[in-house]
């Protein structure tokens, strides 16, 4: 047996134990020698720290009501070029800025918003709220969202209404669509990166099932054109029907390993 100093081995538990140390670094201690006097290495803990980054700091804490007011106002300050634009920055704020939300958590509130009739954006901003703090999460998410994006709508419409007809103002006006455009491509690339990730875990055939459920829908209402909602109840029985069934928790999970 190695002869070791009193220092390194009251520090041999935290190895034999598996524990992590995650103390400074510490200074070379002196050789040791085993019966035989020969020199022998010292034994040195597991530096298995985690790194500095995945660490929780107070900036990406779970908000209070009053964060959530602030977020939210500031979306709805930004959300210009309607529902495309402001679900890209609740994409930003919520799960690529803070880790409050996965890409599948906010995909699995949308496709919960799409079931129900109304404004998908007020029900998304209930459950992100809900989610996050509670009902007053609830009650600030959606004042810092409507109070801003009403107020610049109602003083838009004003001076809109009273120059219309400036020629510069339909001109002006053409630029909004292509932007509306961009911002709905950059959405919908979001969304289907979680969607694509899950379904390539499923295996090829979950792959291509959710490909011909995405071109099936686009023909059904371009060509076909039926209802929005009809589509929508032929795409919940067929993904019953195709994907196996999985848990929230458990496509959480894989993303916070994947990253």
């Amino acid at each position: 047996m190695p002869v070791m100093s009193g220092y390194w081995r009251r520090l041999q538990p935290y190895r034999a134990g598996g524990l992590l140390y995650c103390g400074p670094r510490l200074a070379r201690p002196t050789t040791s020698l085993d019966r035989n006097h020969s020199p022998v290495r010292p034994i040195r803990p597991t530096q298995t720290c985690p790194p500095r980054d995945a660490l929780v700091t107070d900036h990406d804490a779970p908000p209070g009501p009053w964060r959530l007011f602030r977020l939210w106002a500031g979306i709805g300050f930004q959300s210009f070029g309607g529902g495309a634009s402001t679900q890209f920055l609740i994409q930003e704020q919520f799960t690529a800025r803070h880790p409050w939300l996965t890409p599948e958590e906010l995909l699995h509130f949308l496709s919960l918003c799409t079931l129900t009739p109304g404004i998908n954006l007020i029900a998304l901003t209930i459950l992100i709220g809900r989610k996050l703090a509670g009902v007053r999460g609830i009650v600030a998410s959606l004042a810092g969202l409507l109070l801003p994006s009403a107020a610049i709508t109602c003083l838009l419409a004003a001076l809109i209404t009273r120059f219309e007809g400036h020629p510069a103002v339909p001109a002006a006006l053409r630029g909004v669509v292509p932007a509306t455009a961009g911002a709905m491509l950059l959405v919908g690339v979001n969304y289907l990166r979680p969607l694509a990730r899950t379904a390539r875990r499923d295996g090829p055939g979950a792959l291509a099932a959710s490909a011909l459920i995405v071109a099936g829908a686009a023909l059904a209402i371009i060509v076909l054109r039926l209802s929005v909602a009809l589509v929508v109840l032929a795409a919940i029985g067929l993904g019953a029907l195709l994907f196996p069934a999985r848990s929230l928790a458990e496509d959480g999970a894989d993303t916070v390993t994947r990253r």
